[in-house]
């Protein structure tokens, strides 16, 4: 008896490891699937060129039969913008009872499992196993989901979702990339203008709290994905505004660069705040004026960007948020704009930052607004680095100017 038992544990063992052995064998497959997708990521210029790779390279393994990509739709509801694997992807992605988990992955930010789709999907070539909807998302921006079927039964299991989870977020980081270089490159934008008046956002906080106006001028990214925002406040005292800025868990530092009794320019260096969702969404912020509790915003966007999205990141953030209107803009072309792109190339990433944070904190004003001490402080960097930055971007700038001068 004793015998039996001890060749009952050790063949339940046996298969124990070789459940494990599978397991592992096959996350190593997938692990081969997800980086070729993200080395096929690298050249992908359009958000349409990312989603078919990721689509079509998915439905290509023998571990996911059918792969398509989905979005809302004027009305709300799931529509697919791409797939690959079967001919009719929709019936797949709609008739299968897909579209409440896929609803569910946009609106939680999570990776969704179906383990046992309705017969009209598991009929479909490849489509017999359990299916995940995976959001693609950069931030706080949910751009789309990706559903995928897979072709063994035990399929998604936690180490599965959490790679998938990866990819999901990958994805998404080179949607918003695209995104923004469209805006860069485009010569029209759709100017999107929002009113916020929830009083955790800080600018509208602080007109409500101090009856005071507030504007921000300008905007430079800084180390550890804060930005670093150059503010103009009227109608409150500095310490006050100060003192209400260290209440927010958004804005990482403050500091009032010059001023008065009555108001001045702060920097507030932040990790959330409306100026910051503008930036996730792949805008670009023309104006944020703040006063009385209420604050308007007005972004521009690519003119194929998805204004419903936007807003919709906004409203997660701020409820309450409202669209006040959205127009096509042509964006500056010309002579100025042509030799401020020329210009703007010459610099590096590093040095366009040093330089837009030396202009708006004053550090070019006499007298200063803002030491160089306290600007590399500021942007996380030492000073010795920060004046390196400038000598060369400087040096760049006025070449520049007195090349296209003659």
């Amino acid at each position: 008896m004793d015998q039996r038992r001890a060749e009952k544990a050790l063949a339940e063992r046996e298969r124990r490891l070789e459940r494990q052995r599978d397991e592992l064998a096959r996350l190593d497959r997938i692990n081969v699937v997800i980086q070729g997708i993200i080395r096929g990521l690298v050249g992908a210029a359009t958000r349409e060129e990312i989603e078919r790779t990721v689509c079509e390279r998915i439905a290509a393994s023998d571990l996911y039969g059918v792969a398509w990509i989905a979005e809302r739709d004027g009305r709300g509801d799931l529509a697919v913008e791409t797939g690959a694997g079967v001919e009719d992807i929709a019936a797949v992605a709609t008739d299968g009872g897909l579209a409440d988990p896929g609803v569910r992955a946009l609106e939680t930010g999570t990776v969704q499992v179906v383990e046992e789709p309705s017969p009209s999907a598991a009929d479909e070539p490849g489509g017999s196993g359990p299916v995940a909807m995976v959001p693609l998302s950069y931030r706080e921006v949910v751009y789309g989901v990706l559903g995928l079927s897979a072709t063994h039964p035990d399929a998604f299991a936690e180490r599965e979702r959490a790679g998938l989870t990866v990819l999901g977020e990958v994805a998404g980081f080179a949607i918003s990339a695209a995104q923004n270089m469209k805006l860069l490159l485009s010569d029209t934008a759709v100017a999107v203008t929002l009113r916020l008046t929830d009083d955790t956002a800080f600018p509208i906080a602080v007109t409500d709290r101090l009856d005071c106006r507030y504007r921000l001028d300008g905007m430079v990214p800084a180390a550890d994905d804060t930005v670093l925002q150059y503010v103009t406040i009227e109608g409150a005292p500095p310490e006050s505004v100060l003192d209400l800025a260290e209440t927010f868990s958004g804005v990482a530092e403050a500091r009032l660069v010059s001023g008065g009794e009555n108001g001045g320019l702060f920097e507030f260096a932040t990790t959330e705040g409306p100026a910051d969702v503008a930036i996730d969404v792949g805008g670009t912020v023309r104006r944020l004026t703040s006063e009385d509790g209420e604050a308007r915003l007005v972004c521009e966007v690519a003119a194929d960007t998805d204004v419903r999205r936007v807003v919709d990141a906004f409203e997660a953030a701020y409820p309450g948020t409202a669209l006040l209107s959205k127009r096509a803009v042509e964006l500056p072309v010309g002579t100025e704009a042509g030799f401020r792109q020329a210009v703007d190339d010459r610099l590096t990433e590093k040095q366009r930052a040093a330089v837009r944070a030396a202009f708006f904190a004053g550090y070019y004003d006499w007298p200063r607004g803002s030491t160089a001490e306290e600007l590399a402080a500021s942007m996380g960097i030492s000073s010795p680095t920060l004046h390196s930055h400038l000598r060369k971007a400087q040096r760049k700038l006025l070449t520049a100017f007195l090349d296209e001068d003659g």
